[in-house]
């Protein structure tokens, strides 16, 4: 119940708010839940929604790649924590 809730709030989050709030409830959605996979699924649709065509060096999709970074950092941290 708790993942299917963050999930409706990432996904308002992504629709209504600005990127560094979502950008952030990623963030501690990936270090909170174990094997957040549904990470991607939210940098695909922010940068679906929002991601400019010549945004960053040519490169739009931004949100894929903050996505794929936070999911592997909270991997390792965490195992490096062991929780």
């Amino acid at each position: 119940m708790n993942r299917t809730i963050t999930d409706i709030v990432l996904i308002l989050s992504i629709l209504f708010l600005p990127w560094w709030v979502s950008a952030a409830l990623l963030l501690v959605a990936c270090f909170y839940f174990h094997h957040f996979f549904e990470a991607f699924v939210f940098g695909i649709m922010a940068d679906a929604l929002y991601a400019a065509p010549h945004a960053f060096h040519n490169f739009p999709h931004l949100g894929v790649i903050f996505a794929a970074v936070s999911f592997l950092l909270s991997a390792l941290i965490r195992e490096r924590l062991a929780l």
